[in-house]
């Protein structure tokens, strides 16, 4: 799989430091890479040096090495001849090293800095007041400064991260710049897509400066993000298999008046190259199945009884892959067999929907997933904040504070993988990497989406991947394929159903 590190700032900062103290490559020469690189993005978005030689250019810079990098970008801006108009809203006698010599080789080419921000309308601004270390609330001087910033019609470029994101969070830090661009350096920074802080970034551009995977040492960042055409993420297909090689998944969903989700859920689970499936459902659905998804083997219940839990024992010894949850509801039925299911898989299992919602509420049920230890590290568990926030007793802002830390909550109360769904997916385990899905939009946001994504991720576990690499591509090629869908149905038309069609799409590449 392709991936791409995200970053926290602390990281950052630890392979900035290995950088220049270990590799020995000076904290000036990756400032002025940093300057060389952002010249370089802006020049790229004013195409012909007429062009931006005819802009107003405003650079903001603050007291610390994001500031040297804005003094820097203005000199280099200056040399080209643009007509620049450069703030130091810092204190010259605390500042770092590097900032210091910026100062004094802009005072060497005899450019003038201005302590406040200039009246008057520009065409471009450069933000560069704060970096990845800002962790207050940003008032005074700072604040009015981001205030005007936001209030200018000029084109706007925040350099590394808008001025009052938290790097780490994406939190806003009471007021932030509102960038249409912003260039960062060696590794996206977490709060540049974590939302809010990914409305204020704009399009973000990442630039190499020479700060590699030689400054992990030993290291490498927690988080990651998946990158490349998504059917690299789907099971090889032998062409000697059978369908019973491609992996057989059993699927308790659906219930009366609720056929829905089951179908969403076996008819993704088959387009995700599923071999066979099996639904456990309720006989009023028999029919609807029979006539609309013939492919699908049925095993329905009307009664619920020891007759009926030695054929749920035949199902689970037939599959590599059980999902329950979608549909179902909460009735005395289901919360009986989903007691089944966990007391007796031993295989991969993916719970969602009704079934974590019944995890909830029932200790027994709890006792039956963490009592079987051989299927320890085998369980997904797909919530979205509503439905963490259940399974942790919690509230939904507190997922949303916290989004990181309480999927790594819930991974250790439950030993489980968990797939924290939002607008920005993260999949976790306890301990180890975190994904986090930076793919699919909005119009993924409607009915029947996540019936879909658990159907694909136990797809992909029937097929042989482990849970949490099979929770990890299955989000992500769920969400390329909301990328897909909305390119020709839009985001607000998008149903469902067009994810399961942009699959199949998707797997022809």
């Amino acid at each position: 799989m392709a991936i791409e590190y995200l970053v926290t700032a602390q990281e950052m900062k630890r392979y900035d430091y290995h950088t220049i103290h270990s590799l020995k490559i000076p904290g000036t020469v990756l400032m002025e890479r940093a300057a060389l690189k952002t010249v370089e993005v802006i020049c790229s978005q004013f195409p012909g040096q007429s062009e931006l030689l005819s802009k107003k250019i405003l650079v903001a810079t603050g007291g610390g090495n994001n500031g040297g990098d804005g003094l820097a970008i203005a000199r280099l801006l200056v040399d080209m001849g643009c007509r620049v108009e450069t703030v130091f809203l810092g204190d010259p006698q605390r500042v770092p090293e590097e900032t210091k010599l910026q100062l004094q080789i802009l005072a060497n080419y005899g450019m003038t800095l201005s302590s406040i921000l200039p009246e008057g309308e520009y065409d471009i601004i450069v933000d560069a007041l704060f970096g990845i270390g800002l962790s207050r609330e940003v008032t005074g001087i700072y604040r009015d400064a981001i205030c005007r910033m936001n209030a200018s019609k000029a084109w706007k470029i925040s350099v590394d991260v808008p001025s009052g994101i938290d790097a780490d969070t994406g939190k806003v830090w009471g007021v932030a710049v509102q960038a249409h661009m912003t260039v960062t350096f060696a590794y996206k920074k977490r709060g540049l897509l974590f939302y809010p802080g990914a409305q204020y970034a704009g399009r973000v551009i990442c630039m190499d400066i020479g700060i590699n995977e030689k400054a992990f040492d030993s290291q490498p960042p927690v988080m990651y993000t998946l990158t490349g055409e998504a059917k690299e993420y789907l099971t090889a297909r032998r062409p000697d298999g059978n369908k019973g090689t491609f992996g057989k998944v059993f699927l308790f969903a659906g219930s009366e008046q609720m056929a829905g989700a089951a179908m969403l859920c076996s008819k993704s689970a088959l387009r995700a190259g599923a071999g066979m499936v099996k639904i456990c459902t309720t006989e009023s659905n028999r029919v609807i199945f029979q006539e609309t998804l013939p492919e699908a083997m049925l095993l329905c219940y009307e009664t619920v009884d020891d007759s009926f839990r030695k054929k749920i024992r035949e199902g689970l010894r037939w599959a590599d892959c059980v999902v329950a949850g979608p549909g179902i509801g909460t009735t005395e039925k289901a919360r009986e067999i989903l007691g089944w299911l966990l007391e007796d898989a031993d295989i991969p299992m993916v719970l969602d929907a009704d079934a974590l919602n019944l995890l909830s509420g029932h200790k027994r049920l709890q006792e039956a997933l963490l009592g079987r230890t051989e299927r320890q590290g085998k369980v997904v568990l797909t919530p979205h904040a509503g439905e963490l926030a259940r399974l942790l007793s919690c509230s939904i802002q507190e997922i949303k504070d916290s989004p990181e830390a309480m999927a790594r909550q819930a991974a250790a109360a439950y030993q489980a993988v968990i797939a924290s769904k939002d607008a920005r997916t993260l999949v976790c385990a306890e301990q180890g990497p975190i994904f986090m899905n930076t793919a699919g939009n909005s119009g993924m946001a409607t009915a029947g989406s996540g019936d879909v994504l658990s159907g694909i991720i136990g797809a992909l576990c029937a097929g042989g991947m482990d849970v949490f690499t099979g929770a990890c591509a299955g989000v992500y090629l769920h969400a390329c394929a909301g990328d897909l869908a909305a390119e020709e149905k839009s985001q607000a038309g998008l149903m469902a159903s067009d994810l399961i069609d942009a699959v199949t799409i998707l797997q022809r590449g």
